[in-house]
C-alpha cells in the first residue's frame, strides 16, 4: 500500500516537472493539430500597438527670481510727511508710494505763478504800445509821402517803434524765463510724491513715516513677481534645438512636490560658460497667485521636439540583435518576427517610425521563448 502512494506521488512530480520543462522548451512538446512535431504552444501576454504623443526632454536645474526688481530713491530730501505702503503690499505704476514734506515747494510755485503773471501783463502793456506806435508809424510815413511833415519827425516815430519792439522781445523772453521757472518749481513739487514705477510689490522698505528721505538712500525695493523668470544653464549640444518664444517648459520646486507650472523659454544666452559648457537660458513663467517666490530652487523640462499621434511601443517589448531592433507580433496564433526602426524615447515608451502600424498586436511576456512561426496562445 505505501509503494502504491509513493509511486502515485513520483507520477504526479514528473508530471509536473514536464509540463514546467515544456513551457520552458517549447520545441520539446508532442505538439498538435497544425504545428510541426516536437513544438509547443506558447501561452504569451499582448499588447496592441496605439497612437500616443511622444517628446524628447532635457532636465536641468535653474534658481526662481523676480521679472524685474528696482529701488526707489527720493529725488528731493525732506521729512518723510505720509508712507503709505508697507512691505509685501502690491503697487501698480504711478501709485503714491511716499510724500515727502514740501511746503517750500509750494511756496515756491506760487512765487514762479506770480512772476509769470507778471511777466505777461508787462508784455501785454508793451504789445498795445507797440500796435498803437505801428499805426501812427503807417499815418506818419503817409504823411512824409504828401510832404506834410518833416524828415525828422518820421525818423523820430521810426526810432520809437523799434525800440518799443525791442522791448516786446524782451518781455517775451521774460514770459518765456517765468514759464520755465514755474514749470521747474512744478516738477520739484511733483517730485516730493514717490511714485511706484512698476507693477509689482514692496519687497523692503528702508524708511518709517516721520523719518527723513536722502539723495543717498533708497526708499523701497519692489519687485515684479507675474511673471516670474527662471534661469537655469543647458548644455551647448542642445542649442540647435532651442526655440525662443517656442520651446516649452515645465517647472518645478521642491515647495510644491509632485506640481509643474508651465512656461516659455524667452531667451537664450549668447556665450557659453567655458567651465561648465553650458548656455544661460532664461524662461518666464506665470505666477498669478504669488506661490512661486523670487530665490526657489527650480527643476526645468525643455521639450526639445515633441510627436502627436505616432505609434507607440513599450521597451519591455524590444528585442536587440547586435544594431538590430525587433520584436515579435502575434498573428493568427503564429509569433512573426519584425525588424523596427525606433524614433524619439522617453522613459519606457518608444515612437516607432517603422515596422510596425496602430492596431498590432505586440508580443510583451514570452518573447524570448517564441521564433519566427512558432504557434502562440494569447492569455489574460
Amino acid at each position: 500500500m505505501k509503494f502504491l502512494k509513493w509511486l502515485g506521488a513520483l507520477a504526479v512530480v514528473g508530471i509536473a516537472g514536464y509540463l514546467a520543462y515544456v513551457f520552458i522548451n517549447p520545441g520539446t512538446s508532442t505538439g498538435g493539430p497544425g504545428q510541426a512535431e516536437g513544438e509547443a504552444i506558447i501561452p504569451v501576454r499582448v499588447v496592441k500597438i496605439g497612437l500616443g504623443d511622444i517628446s524628447r526632454d532635457v532636465k536641468l536645474t535653474g534658481e526662481v527670481r523676480a521679472f524685474s526688481s528696482v529701488r526707489i530713491f527720493s529725488k528731493i530730501p525732506g521729512r518723510i510727511e505720509k508712507l503709505p505702503v508697507d512691505e509685501g503690499d502690491p503697487v501698480t505704476k504711478g501709485q503714491v508710494l511716499a510724500v515727502i514734506d514740501h511746503e517750500a515747494l509750494k511756496a515756491r510755485v506760487k512765487q514762479a505763478e506770480a512772476g509769470l503773471a507778471m511777466a505777461k501783463a508787462q508784455a501785454a502793456s508793451v504789445a498795445v504800445n507797440l500796435k498803437n506806435l505801428k499805426t501812427e508809424r503807417k499815418r506818419m510815413r503817409g504823411l512824409y509821402k504828401e510832404k506834410v511833415i518833416a524828415r525828422q519827425r518820421l525818423d523820430a516815430i521810426e526810432t520809437q517803434y523799434d525800440s518799443t519792439a525791442a522791448q516786446f522781445e524782451a518781455m517775451q523772453s521774460q514770459v518765456e524765463q517765468a514759464q520755465a521757472a514755474l514749470e521747474a518749481a512744478q516738477i520739484q513739487l511733483g517730485e516730493a510724491t514717490v511714485k511706484a514705477t512698476i507693477n509689482g510689490v514692496v519687497s523692503k522698505k528702508y524708511v518709517d513715516q516721520g523719518g527723513t528721505a536722502s539723495l543717498a538712500g533708497p526708499l523701497f525695493e519692489l519687485v515684479q513677481l507675474d511673471p516670474l523668470k527662471v534661469v537655469g544653464g543647458i548644455s551647448e549640444r542642445h542649442l540647435a534645438d532651442l526655440a525662443p518664444g517656442r520651446t516649452l517648459v515645465r517647472v518645478s520646486t521642491d515647495a510644491y512636490p509632485g506640481e509643474s507650472f508651465t512656461g516659455e523659454l524667452h531667451r537664450v544666452g549668447v556665450t557659453v560658460d567655458s567651465r561648465t559648457r553650458t548656455v544661460e537660458v532664461e524662461v518666464h513663467v506665470a505666477n498669478r497667485s504669488r506661490r512661486l517666490k523670487p530665490g526657489m530652487f527650480a527643476r526645468l523640462t525643455l521639450t526639445l521636439e515633441r510627436k502627436r499621434k505616432v505609434p507607440i511601443i513599450l521597451r519591455a517589448a524590444l528585442l536587440r540583435e547586435g544594431a538590430a531592433t525587433y520584436v515579435f507580433v502575434a498573428n493568427k496564433g503564429k509569433a512573426r518576427r519584425r525588424a523596427i526602426t525606433l524614433g524619439l524615447s522617453q522613459q519606457d515608451r518608444y515612437e516607432v517610425k517603422r515596422g510596425l502600424s496602430p492596431g498590432d498586436l505586440v508580443i510583451v511576456t514570452g518573447q524570448r521563448q517564441v521564433k519566427d512561426g512558432a504557434e502562440v496562445t494569447i492569455i489574460e
